[in-house]
């Protein structure tokens, strides 16, 4: 039984599985996924409290969020929507674009690590994208960690399927 038990080191990768598939890099303090619902209940006349099957989904909303240590311009771009790059004599500026576009979305954000055997377990999110504020503290003799948050969006052509999954190896 101990076996089974999920171990809190990982990586976390862009695009896991995909072509496109990149691993984010360096991270510092505590990941975390969130998956967050919330619920209506019909009440009846004559209920003492909440009753079986009078409660229905009204929202969810699922997050990946994690301490971000390699700062650099590809990985900025991805970590906080509404940012472009672009190379400006000899440097390369990260600036605010004026709207989301869908190059603001990443197809998954993945963390990948194992249980207690050493077997894989990924945790995902689909449809990505860095909902969180931009902020980054400057601290003597200290990294610069930037706190990144990614919020999972459904596909408007799959409105009712939720965008994430947790896959164990068999």
């Amino acid at each position: 039984m101990a076996d089974k038990i999920l171990l809190g080191s990982g990586a976390i990768y862009f695009d896991f599985g995909l072509a496109t598939e990149s691993l984010v890099g360096s991270t510092q303090g505590e990941g975390k996924f969130n998956r967050k619902v919330k619920y209506h209940d019909i009440e009846r006349n004559g209920a003492l409290g909440k009753e079986k099957g009078m409660s229905i989904k009204e929202s969810v909303e699922i997050t990946m969020s994690f301490g971000a240590l390699n700062l650099i311009e590809t990985n900025m771009t991805k970590f906080f929507a509404g940012l472009e790059s672009k190379v400006v004599d000899t440097y390369t500026e990260i600036t605010a674009t004026e709207d989301l576009v869908l190059s603001d979305y990443i197809d998954n954000v993945a963390f990948v690590g194992t249980d207690k055997a050493g077997k894989e377990i990924i945790i995902m999110i689909e449809n990505a994208t860095g909902l969180g504020d931009l902020e980054m503290k400057f601290k003597d003799k200290e990294e610069i960690v930037a706190d990144v948050e990614l919020t999972a969006t459904f596909d408007p052509l799959t409105p009712n399927c939720e965008p994430w999954k947790i896959k164990y190896l068999n």
